[in-house]
């Protein structure tokens, strides 16, 4: 499954499979970017969201 993850202003953030997105495309409303900043192919959520840490903290890495 893919998964894709939004963020938007002051934080927010919003990581759900793909096809949620494209059946409610009205969860995108709050955020003004409607493009992914992150998408990962994972077997079950708990595989997407060790993806998502993962990218999380390098990326926080980077800012360091």
């Amino acid at each position: 499954m893919k998964y894709v993850l939004y963020e938007g202003e002051g934080g927010d953030m919003l990581f759900t499979k793909e096809e949620n997105v494209k059946a409610k495309p009205e969860l995108l409303a709050p955020f003004e970017n409607k493009t992914p900043t992150f998408t990962v192919e994972a077997d079950d959520d708990g595989a997407a969201v060790t993806e998502l840490n993962t990218h999380i903290l390098a990326r926080g890495q980077e800012k360091a």
